[in-house]
């Protein structure tokens, strides 16, 4: 996968997609040079930002939301954004990196979270360091 490459991912905030989202990570993250461990990590932190938007989806009952996002690699990492669509989601989104168990969990997994806002609405971004080329 070149730099420029990207693969996006939508779903319906359902619980059944999520184990796609962790798919397509464990994935662009095998093609980034991840180890066992390091692909883990990345997906126990996709799973938990993604499950935290669906149980937020589902709070509100009638409210449509679906979750987006974007992996590519960079020379030295593997960044994935989730973003999502729907007033619950985005709210979500927004909250996410104020909340001090998500924060200490997702220090802990990966090496980098940061809250963006891309064209389509507010996103997290999330990275991994690649290992180094000898």
């Amino acid at each position: 996968m070149r730099p420029s490459e990207s693969v996006q991912v939508e779903f319906a905030a359902l619980p059944e997609y999520v184990a796609v989202a962790r798919r397509v990570a464990e994935v662009v993250g095998a093609r980034g040079g991840l180890g066992a461990t390091a692909l883990e990590d990345l997906q126990i932190a996709i799973s938990e930002v993604c499950n935290r938007l669906v149980t937020a989806a589902h709070a509100s009952p009638g409210a449509t939301a679906a979750l987006r996002l974007r992996f590519w690699l960079e020379a030295d990492r593997v960044v994935v954004e989730i973003g999502g669509s729907g007033e619950v989601v985005t709210h979500a989104l927004a909250d996410l990196p104020g909340d001090p168990f998500a924060a200490f969990l997702l220090k802990r997994l990966v090496d980098g979270v940061a809250p963006v806002a891309p064209g389509a609405g507010p996103a997290l971004r999330i990275e991994k360091l690649r290992p180094r080329r000898e």
